[in-house]
Formats: structure tokens, C-alpha cells, sequence
């Protein structure tokens, strides 16, 4: 469940996106970020299964962080596209109060913490994330 802070992020974090898709002082692209997590974590499949059948969907999450961000277990592997990018906007209020730096909001989805260390995953998502489009 959130609390009150993440809440107030959250409503910030819509505010902002809102108004266009930048957010934070170093201004990443929230579209591009979805864009990216998208392509790394499914290949933009939206009912992509992985990880042994616990991941589901373009973004794949687990249940756990699912229900974290306000999915319910109903509609994890049953989620439209525009429910899996509701999630993930959510998913992304929570890591960018935390960082603005990419490779720990690549690190905080893939591995569940905001760590600086550099994998393959972590240079593929920065590789792809700064491509031009």
C-alpha cells in the first residue's frame, strides 16, 4: 500500500507528466524510460511471461511489485497495455524519488533496489534509452 509521502509524489510526479512527459532536474523522459523498460524487459510484448512464469506483461513485473503499485492480483497477467503503463508510471513516481540516475532506476526494477552497479542490463538500458529515436 502507499503512504501519505508517496502519495504526494505521485500526484507531483502526474502533475508534471501531465504537462509534459519530463520530469526531475536532469529532465529524463518518462515516455522514453516506458519505451525502454519495454523493449529491455518484453520486447514491447504486452503479454510477454518470464522469469519461469513469475514476470508478466511489457514490463514485466512480479506480483509482488504489481500489487506495490496498485494492480490487483485479478489483473496482473490479464492487464491491458494501458493498465501495464498505469502501473509502470507508477512504478517510476517511486524510483524517481528516489534517483535520477539511470542506472539505478534500471538496477530498481530489474533487481528491487536503486543500486549503482553496472551490468549488462544496466549498459543495454542506457545504450537504449539515449538512442535517437
Amino acid at each position: 500500500m502507499c503512504d501519505v509521502k508517496e502519495i504526494v509524489l505521485m500526484s507531483i510526479f502526474v502533475s508534471i507528466v501531465g504537462q509534459s512527459n519530463q520530469c526531475d532536474s536532469k529532465r529524463l523522459d518518462v515516455k522514453r524510460l516506458m519505451k525502454t523498460f519495454a523493449l529491455i524487459e518484453s520486447s514491447n510484448n504486452p503479454n510477454a511471461i518470464g522469469d519461469g512464469g513469475k514476470a508478466y506483461g511489457l514490463y514485466q513485473f512480479h506480483l509482488a511489485r504489481w500489487l506495490e503499485c496498485g494492480g490487483t492480483k485479478e489483473n496482473w497477467r490479464r492487464a491491458t497495455r494501458t493498465e501495464q503503463d498505469k502501473i509502470m508510471r507508477t512504478a517510476l513516481t517511486r524510483y524517481l524519488a528516489r534517483t535520477s540516475d539511470l542506472t539505478k532506476i534500471a538496477n530498481y526494477h530489474n533487481m528491487g533496489n536503486p543500486s549503482s552497479k553496472v551490468t549488462l542490463y544496466t549498459r543495454k538500458f542506457r545504450r537504449i534509452y539515449n538512442e535517437k529515436d
